[in-house]
């Protein structure tokens, strides 16, 4: 649900540029908000293509969901938000931060100019360990478009709740497949994770 408010922000030329689990918050009967803008970048309406990277503020947002090019101060475009998706699609995933042990040099070097990223689960669908390798691609233009985002994990998500959990998850009762992709986390232990935001 949280991806769906991000397809809407790419088409009104809005990066958030802050995406992680501190900042995404479920409400008692479901409802998902992607919160705190204060990092807000609107592009301009009159611009010849809203696809076309710019030159914003680097550093910009949490390092350990940043988008290389974003931690590099390279130009950037609504591609570096599914980068940041992807790694909390990950930490949400695998229920560990993504790249946990680095340091912000280590980060750097490994991830942002090496291209490093952690192992996806064994037992995760095969659909999802290919949006995960999609998005966190090195080559932003070779990152999925939210709207394909939206429709991978949904389709995922049927089919898992349809297998009672077993077809993908290696075996896992089926309460912890609907855990692991259906049900979100509510509000508070969202805002009780305050190291979600390292």
């Amino acid at each position: 649900r949280a991806s769906r408010c991000l397809p809407a922000a790419a088409c009104n030329r809005l990066l958030h540029r802050d995406i992680k689990p501190n900042n995404v918050g479920v409400f008692s009967d479901g409802r998902v908000v992607l919160a705190d803008f204060r990092l807000l970048s609107r592009g301009h309406k009159d611009a010849a293509d809203d696809d076309a990277a710019r030159q914003l503020t680097g550093m910009t947002g949490s390092l350990r969901y940043m988008a290389p090019e974003v931690a590099l101060s390279q130009p950037y475009n609504h591609k570096a938000e599914v980068f940041s998706f992807t790694s909390l699609l990950y930490h949400m995933l695998s229920r560990r931060k993504p790249f946990e042990f680095m340091t912000p040099s280590v980060f750097l070097r490994e991830v942002c100019c090496g291209g490093n990223r952690p192992p996806p689960g064994q037992a995760w669908p095969f659909q999802l360990h290919a949006l995960v390798k999609a998005g966190w691609s090195s080559t932003a233009s070779h990152r999925p478009e939210f709207a394909e985002v939206v429709r991978v994990l949904e389709e995922t998500a049927r089919e898992v709740s349809a297998a009672g959990g077993h077809a993908f998850l290696g075996g896992r009762t089926p309460d912890a497949g609907r855990r692991l992709l259906l049900d979100p986390p509510r509000m508070s232990r969202i805002q009780s994770a305050r190291s979600f935001a390292q």
